[in-house]
């Protein structure tokens, strides 16, 4: 997000204030791609992040028995590239902080094996299956997180009208993690933490149960109602 804000300190940030978009002050506590809240600056020296993305899929189904067979493996590359403002940048001297075009790159990559719509008993579709992907930084940690999964869902059919799909899903992630300045023997967060000291190397595990169910109604040939609710778990996005 780029700073908005008529009260900011930086005067030259303070003049940039435009009442056409939100305040947004360098403060604010704020989920996002950048490292620091980004200067209201164009041209050469315009903060953008930009990303190129390539998907490669490969699906595999047959019929087998009562239901079907499906295999997919899929492979996904990244490309970022980012031009920013780090900690303490200023109108005053813009491009003392700034630095343009800094590139990433990351892969996912993996396999899904399921099979799904098992008619069983008339008013039951069965789909299970199993799930493994990698996810990391080609150059760097190519697996930071490796993700093993395995579910079940049935679709129960109760009459023309209602349908019940109960489901869940085990998830077992490992991951590469950080650690924290009080793990490594420090009294206090050392200056310019976390990047003033090599804290990589620990690696930590997650997993559990995350069960969903959603009810549907077909009110009239053109109208459905449905419900549902879920626990999820949130894999990371690049």
């Amino acid at each position: 997000p780029v700073i908005n804000d008529p009260n900011d300190p930086d005067p030259g940030v303070a003049a940039r204030y435009d009442d056409d978009y939100p305040k947004f002050k360098k403060s604010a506590d704020q989920l996002r791609h950048l490292n620091w809240p980004q200067l209201p600056t164009t041209g050469s020296l315009r903060p953008e992040w930009k990303k190129h993305t390539s998907y490669l899929d490969v699906i595999f189904q047959m019929p087998l028995g009562p239901g079907i067979v499906n295999v997919h493996g899929f492979w996904t590359e990244g490309r970022r590239w980012t031009s920013s403002y780090g900690k303490g940048a200023s109108m005053e001297d813009p491009e003392k902080k700034f630095k343009k075009d800094d590139f990433v790159d990351d892969r996912t990559k993996g396999i899904i094996c399921e099979y799904r719509d098992i008619d069983l008993f008339d008013s039951h579709s069965v789909t299970a299956g199993t799930e493994y992907q990698e996810l990391g930084w080609p150059d760097k940690d190519p697996i930071i997180y490796n993700v093993k999964s395995a579910y079940i869902q049935d679709v129960i059919h109760l009459g023309d009208r209602w349908t019940l799909t109960p489901g869940i899903r085990y998830y077992d992630v490992d991951m590469d993690v950080y650690y924290g300045w009080w793990e490594m023997g420090y009294d206090s967060q050392p200056p310019g933490w976390p990047f003033s000291a090599d804290n990589s190397g620990k690696t930590d595990n997650d997993d559990g149960f995350y069960p969903s169910l959603k009810v549907d109604f077909q009110a009239t040939p053109e109208t459905a109602l449905y419900a549902a609710v879920s626990r999820s778990y949130r894999l990371p996005c690049p």
